[in-house]
């Protein structure tokens, strides 16, 4: 039952990233683009920059975001993407508010401007 409660409260937490990156045309989103059978890690590819230097826009921002291939390197590749390059990577947890996923969209849509 707790398990079936944290999935749910992570699954409100990854909808509006999701919403927010199925919207732009200027990112790749990996995976699935809904909130079902999928967890709040979402990883996508910026059409526009390099998934370094977005992420590292979002950390001046003081949101927690890495980029990398994540020791993923056949997968992104079977993907079609770079592995050197890489992604960029945001997740949510039971810990997370609907208000640091506000901020963290808010900075996303000013990083990628």
């Amino acid at each position: 039952m707790l398990g079936a409660a944290l999935a749910a409260h992570e699954a409100t937490l990854a909808a509006p990233l999701l919403a927010l990156l199925a919207g732009r045309d200027d990112v790749r989103l990996l995976g699935r683009p809904g909130t079902a059978d999928r967890s709040a890690t979402v990883s996508f590819v910026p059409t526009r920059q390099t998934p370094a230097a977005l992420a590292a826009a979002l950390q001046r921002q003081g949101i927690g975001v890495e980029s990398g291939h994540f020791y993923a390197h056949r997968l992104l590749e079977a993907l079609g993407v770079f592995p050197a390059a890489g992604v960029v990577r945001l997740s949510f947890v039971h810990y997370n508010t609907p208000q640091e996923v506000a901020w963290t969209c808010d900075a996303l849509s000013s990083a990628l401007g």
